[in-house]
């Protein structure tokens, strides 16, 4: 269904198109991702660092789902500016996600591995 919206910085109305049990906030939040006010810029701005974020540890973290389940929930605080860095590490595998001053999220695994050989 087509619902009426209205961005909550500057008040503009748009359209968006929802499903039909969708509640009010809901769809002011999806006019106020299409409106071109610079406070609704800023918000687009996050989420889709957050989006790319997201993907990036999918990618880099897919073979060990809770690690990357942890550092969603990182990110989310990222997002909610309560958060700025975190880095862990278990067995040989390590990572950092860092909220850079540009709003950028870098997402990083590092891998540790020990040769040796003795005669």
């Amino acid at each position: 269904m087509t619902a009426k919206g209205v961005c909550r910085f500057c008040g503009q109305v748009g359209f968006v198109e929802v499903p039909e049990d969708t509640e009010q906030e809901k769809i002011d939040w999806q006019v106020m991702l299409q409106c071109n006010c610079d406070s609704a810029k800023k918000i687009q701005l996050e989420e889709l660092n957050k989006e790319r974020a997201l993907a990036n540890i999918d990618g880099l973290y897919k073979d060990c789902p809770k690690i990357a389940e942890f550092l969603k929930l990182a990110v989310d605080l990222m997002v909610l500016g309560e958060l700025e860095t975190i880095s862990f590490k278990t067995g040989n595998i390590g990572g950092k996600v860092v909220k850079k001053s540009s709003g950028s999220i870098k997402v990083e695994r590092t891998k540790s591995e020990k040769w040796s050989i003795e005669t």
